[in-house]
């Protein structure tokens, strides 16, 4: 049996528990190792979910069968199928059923945030306005550039000179009227082909200079010259050009929105969680 590293009233929580978390957070951050007060915060993460699911018990919430689905879903969806997801619990010894009471288990430590934050956190239109004014200096859309591309790409080709010599004629038959997505289809080895060449819109600095300094210089319907770049050679065809401008309350009061509403319920969970630990008792082993 696995050690007990922590209680939350009754509630114990083991060291195979934290090792779990500590692996998945390894495999999420792409690291072999983690430091001691990387250890210490993520035990504190499994305290505070524990925390939640007593004060769900004490409030009387209950997850419904929808919330788990949702979260199983999402599980399958990461492991690539239902199947495959099955697979990975039975060899870690687990059953499904365990894992789905768990799951709900778990789950009511988010239901205790939700109604803790549907009772206290409200984003008014006096909020959104305050906010637009004291940040309008960044609320800017940055220059914005729509193109297509079709690239002869340097390693599908013996020589540069013979990339360059097909991305010349390729040019050659669209000005004489050949289709550019077409084209894009047929001869390009860009994953965009797929999508006839289209990169969709993109601001400076997202592209290899070479490829943002030919794209924003063109003019709209424009169609360059063969640009080479570290991938090889490129025609682009510029589809579209948005200048830099001030964003208007109306354009952005949306994502206003969706910021206050994250800066106020997680100030709401934080003090909940205060709260929390003086309500419960809490011991580490």
């Amino acid at each position: 049996m696995s050690k007990i590293i922590a209680k939350v009233n009754d509630q114990e929580i083991t060291q195979k528990e934290l090792d779990n978390l500590i692996n998945a957070y390894k495999q999420q951050n792409q690291k072999k190792e983690i430091s001691e007060q990387e250890e210490k915060n993520l035990l504190e993460r499994i305290v505070q979910s524990y925390l939640l699911i007593e004060e769900a018990k004490d409030r009387g919430l209950e997850v419904d069968d929808s919330m788990v689905e949702k979260q199983l879903q999402q599980y399958y969806q990461y492991y690539k199928g239902e199947e495959n997801f099955k697979k990975l619990l039975k060899n870690q010894g687990i059953s499904f059923e365990n894992f789905k009471d768990k799951l709900r288990t778990d789950l009511k430590a988010q239901v205790t945030v939700n109604n803790e934050v549907e009772k206290k956190v409200d984003v008014t239109s006096e909020d959104i306005n305050k906010y637009y004014e004291e940040n309008k200096e960044s609320m800017k859309a940055k220059e914005a550039v729509k193109a297509k591309h079709i690239l002869f790409s340097k390693e599908e080709y013996d020589s540069e000179e013979e990339a360059l010599e097909k991305a010349k004629k390729v040019k050659e038959k669209i000005e004489e009227g050949k289709d550019f997505e077409k084209m894009a289809k047929k001869h390009s080895d860009c994953p965009s082909k797929e999508k006839g060449g289209d990169l969709g819109s993109f601001t400076r600095g997202k592209m290899v200079p070479k490829f943002e300094e030919a794209a924003f210089n063109l003019d709209v319907n424009e169609i360059s010259d063969p640009v080479k770049t570290k991938f090889g050679y490129h025609i682009i065809k510029k589809e579209d050009h948005s200048p830099a401008k001030d964003l208007e309350l109306e354009e952005v009061k949306d994502q206003i929105r969706k910021t206050l509403f994250d800066q106020k319920s997680q100030a709401v969970i934080n003090d909940l969680l205060e709260e929390l630990k003086e309500k419960y008792n809490i011991e580490y082993m």
